[in-house]
């Protein structure tokens, strides 16, 4: 998809990276230990309020008095009242996120020198060495009813996307409203890159207290030896590289999987509501 769709059914985008912790390898990551996350806070605090992300926040949900690695604990903003664009930040984890307003170009310049803050913010510590571990970008879309005039799972698949799903009726049932709900997953490794996934899946889900069908589409890179660009120091301009290529699997993957009828809804310009 190489322009912005008038009327996207995108709910979010998300660029998330997370590194090795402090820990034995029996031990759950969820209690390592980050040994640079504090210096981390302050000095990408300062950093990233240049670039008018000045309103810092707990997320919400998040109790102050336990730590837990790799989970998201910070989140800046512009402002209070504006939930997107949102970096985040964690013991062992960096967040970019974008939503509605979101244009690739814009959202891969502001990822990188988001990117760029941290890793200058991170101290160089000669007894802790700051490894990725996981790279992803990931794309969440929204299919409500009233954009496609029911919430039937089966039914989308069948009617709205490249996919078709024949269960035989003596097994559901004609009236069988289970047939609604349920989810469904595909995972597949990306050629041209090692360690690295392509995932999709559908599922019945809610965004607020709204009913919907979502498709959450990613690309994925997970190793404890992670190699990022050829250069043996990880820069911003690496990951940069990486998230073309994975912007270059998950664009066009929509575009082929959603059928040319639903397609031409994004398309047209949906007047804004008063």
């Amino acid at each position: 998809m190489t322009a912005k769709l008038p009327s996207a059914p995108l709910a979010e985008v998300v660029f998330e990276m997370r590194w090795a912790l402090q820990g034995p390898p029996d031990l759950p990551v969820q209690l390592r230990n980050d040994p640079g996350y504090y210096v981390l806070v302050d000095a990408f605090g300062r950093e990233i309020a240049k670039d008018g992300f000045s309103f810092c926040r707990e997320k919400s949900g998040t109790d102050p008095n336990i730590i837990v690695g790799q989970n998201v604990r910070l989140q800046f903003l512009k402002a209070d009242d504006h939930s997107f664009p949102m970096f985040q930040i964690g013991p062992g984890v960096f967040a970019s996120n974008d939503a509605t307003e979101y244009e690739w170009a814009s959202f891969k310049k502001r990822t990188v020198k988001g990117i760029g803050h941290l890793l200058r913010s991170y101290p160089n510590m000669s007894s802790f060495s700051f490894q990725p571990v996981h790279l992803e970008l990931r794309y969440t879309d929204s299919f409500d009813p009233d954009l496609i005039g029911h919430g039937d799972l089966l039914k989308f698949i069948n009617n709205h996307t490249r996919f078709s799903i024949d269960i035989p009726k003596r097994v559901i049932g004609p009236k069988c409203e289970d047939a609604r709900q349920g989810s469904i997953m595909f995972e597949f490794p990306v050629s041209n890159r090692k360690d690295t996934n392509f995932l999709f899946q559908l599922s019945t889900g809610a965004i607020g207290k709204s009913s919907t069908i979502l498709l959450i589409s990613k690309v994925r890179s997970m190793s404890q030896e992670l190699q990022i660009g050829r250069a043996k120091k990880l820069s911003a301009n690496a990951i940069g590289h990486w998230l073309e290529d994975a912007h270059s699997v998950t664009s066009p993957f929509f575009e082929s999987f959603v059928h040319k009828r639903l397609m031409s809804k994004f398309k047209k310009r949906t007047p804004k509501k008063a």
